[in-house]
């Protein structure tokens, strides 16, 4: 018994170090479940009618995006994913499982500003993680700080273990060849890496340091501007024709963004993958510079319609029940249930004001009841229930601009016609019956939601 006691007390310190070296894996004890890696990957830019998997518009103006298709085959395609307009925005819901009336980011913010960033109080996500024992780390675009509020070390104050990427967008002197990137807090000029490229070469040393179980959130810039032609290793675009639109640009970014995410995945071996859940969703839709016929570019990137914030959402790997694996769900859903997603993932329990829900139940076949999401852009804010979707001004009463869609009447990947006649205050009076009941449950919906601040 006296030498058993000193053998363990011999090796304790052996043991707590091989359980904190990178690669290590952390699991529960007994009979409980396995807590999994989970792989957060956000587009910059990226609507429904550019994933192949979705099917919309027209294939030859589609991007290539095998594994994107991929990951949908394998896993969960949500078709009924909404986010909001802009990118600060939407990451500002994934970090705090808020709308962003109540963080107050509902619209871009813009890292040289003396505004202040996102709040960051104990309640964002990376902070929840290390309470639950994750380890962590931020690669890629964060956008979410300014001058004000801590500038490069905004990510930092986060709470994130490691974080590297830039600050928001390539400026209008930079390119995706030559930007400011920060790591740690800390700037530096990088030249001669295609941004892309790099964003996956920092993902996949983070997979190689981090011990699990672990959460990575991987941001890329792709394919938001400056739109230009990728490296031609990374798509399968003729660089030879003499087509240079903006359209074409934007295919080449988006292919290569694809290429990208399969290097990254491919850093992931077979049991670390069995291990992991992947959760793929863009930030937005498409910019107007990159919409093709039959889209309407009022239906795009900053716009409150559905080509502005119905997103792709896809999620595969660990957890998934077998017979959901390829399916598609039509469930009305938002980038704000992400962070009560990842957090049920990691066993760690809400606190406070949480708009979001966990979408664990999805994974395993079980019916989550959500009635409606809401978006917002400036003094505009959309609501819908999936079937109709209402866009007004946030004070509500009088509007200078209502409109209001039946969306189960609407060409596919479109909203359709706006059936509130262009006179101010003349809806819901010029609606037939039940549209003039949907209107009202929506609205009546919208104030209690705005007034729960």
């Amino acid at each position: 018994m006296r030498f058993c006691h000193l053998l363990s007390v011999l090796l304790l310190p052996t043991l707590i170090a091989q359980a904190q070296q990178p690669g290590a894996t952390s699991r529960p004890s007994g009979d409980g479940p396995v807590r999994p890696n989970i792989l957060l990957i956000i587009a910059d830019d990226l609507g429904l009618d550019k994933v192949s998997a979705y099917g919309l518009g027209d294939p030859r103006s589609r991007p290539a995006t095998p594994t994107l298709d991929r990951l949908a085959a394998e896993g969960i395609r949500f078709t009924r994913a909404y986010s909001y307009p802009v990118c600060s925005a939407t990451r500002a819901t994934i970090l705090t499982g808020q709308y962003g009336f109540r963080t107050g980011i509902r619209d871009v913010v813009r890292p040289r500003s003396r505004k202040p960033g996102l709040p960051l109080t104990d309640e964002v996500l990376p902070r929840r993680l290390t309470e639950a024992g994750y380890d962590h780390s931020h690669v890629g675009k964060w956008h979410l700080g300014t001058r004000f509020s801590g500038g490069p070390k905004h990510p930092v104050r986060a709470g994130w273990n490691w974080t590297g990427g830039l600050a928001g967008n390539p400026s209008r002197s930079e390119t995706y060849w030559s930007y400011e990137k920060q790591v740690n807090g800390e700037t530096s000029k990088v030249k001669d890496r295609y941004l892309t490229t790099d964003t996956t070469d920092d993902a996949r040393a983070r997979i190689a340091a981090m011990r699990e179980p672990w959460h990575l959130w991987v941001a890329y810039n792709a394919p938001h501007p400056p739109l230009h032609i990728a490296p031609p290793a990374l798509h399968k675009r003729d660089p030879k024709t003499a087509e240079q639109t903006r359209a074409r640009e934007y295919r080449t970014m988006v292919e290569a963004l694809d290429t990208e995410i399969g290097r990254l995945l491919d850093a992931l071996d077979a049991e670390t993958r069995a291990r992991t859940l992947v959760i793929f969703v863009a930030d937005n839709g498409t910019p107007r510079e990159a919409v093709v016929k039959p889209f309407a570019a009022r239906e795009s990137k900053g716009s409150l319609n559905g080509g502005g914030c119905n997103v792709p959402l896809i999620m595969q790997g660990h957890g998934i029940a077998d017979e959901r694996r390829g399916s598609t769900s039509a469930a009305l859903v938002s980038t704000v249930d992400l962070y009560a997603t990842i957090l049920d993932l990691a066993g760690a329990a809400q606190r406070g004001r949480v708009d979001g829900v966990s979408l664990v139940p999805h994974l395993k076949g079980e019916a989550v009841t959500r009635e409606y999401v809401l978006a917002e852009s400036g003094r505009m804010v959309m609501v819908t229930d999936g079937r109709y979707r209402l866009v007004r001004e946030a004070a509500g009463g009088h509007s200078e601009r209502t409109e209001f869609y039946d969306l189960s009447d609407a060409p596919e990947g479109s909203d359709g016609r706006n059936l509130c006649p262009p006179v101010a205050d003349a809806c819901p009076g010029a609606l037939g019956p039940d549209q003039r009941q949907a209107f009202q449950r929506l609205e009546q919906a919208l104030d209690r939601m705005l007034r729960s601040r």
